[in-house]
């Protein structure tokens, strides 16, 4: 079982940090392959959220996740360099992909 899951709640938010955990707990199961991040959920790419951030590395570095970030809502947010574990990729590509996956779940904003 493998499961995609879109984040658009604020990393600041208890909602996005209970996200972050049970995605922890999926990948250590090898359960989790996809995680999107669309709307306020895109701040975790800016330096104020740097700690949080990491948190989002380890689990993509310890197992074969994807994380991706909406161009969208990136486009609200100033230009900077992303770590290479992170795609900035449409709302279709997650879509299409999400599609692959026997669960999805989402933490609206």
């Amino acid at each position: 079982m493998t499961h995609a899951v879109l984040i658009a709640s604020a990393p600041s938010s208890d909602l996005h940090r209970n996200a972050k955990s049970l995605c922890e707990a999926l990948s250590q199961k090898n359960e989790l392959s996809l995680v999107y991040f669309v709307g306020e959920a895109v701040l975790i790419t800016q330096p104020s959220y740097a700690i949080t951030l990491e948190g989002w590395l380890a689990i993509a570095r310890e197992r074969p996740v994807q994380l991706w970030v909406c161009s969208g809502s990136m486009s609200t947010q100033p230009t900077r360099d992303l770590p290479t574990e992170i795609d900035i990729v449409g709302h279709a590509s997650w879509v299409e992909e999400s599609q692959k996956a026997t669960r999805i779940l989402s933490f609206p904003a």
